[in-house]
């Protein structure tokens, strides 16, 4: 079951109002109130972390050895090869 955070819409209390998290089924209802103060509140976009073995899947040498090529910004409009195959260098006016 994954976490949700949700925050105050308008005013709420101290619970809601900086934001809270809720643990939630996929396939419960989202929250549209606080569960103290009944103040409306939305879900709000976060972060996630990985640890142990998804973090080790995410490895630059374990993507590489499964054949993943990753590129990383440069300036310019282009992109320098950070590992994997493929060319050094990406250049979007080429």
């Amino acid at each position: 079951m994954p976490f949700y955070e949700y925050q105050a819409i308008e005013q709420g209390c101290p619970h809601c109002q900086d934001g809270f998290e809720e643990l939630r089924k996929t396939t419960d209802a989202e929250l549209t109130t606080c569960p103290q103060c009944q103040a409306p509140v939305q879900r709000i976009l976060s972060g996630f972390a990985m640890a142990g073995k998804e973090k080790k899947m995410m490895d630059p040498k374990n993507l590489e050895r499964l054949g993943f090529t990753q590129y990383k910004k440069a300036g310019g409009g282009k992109y320098e090869k950070s590992f994997g195959k493929g060319p050094d260098l990406i250049n979007k006016d080429q």
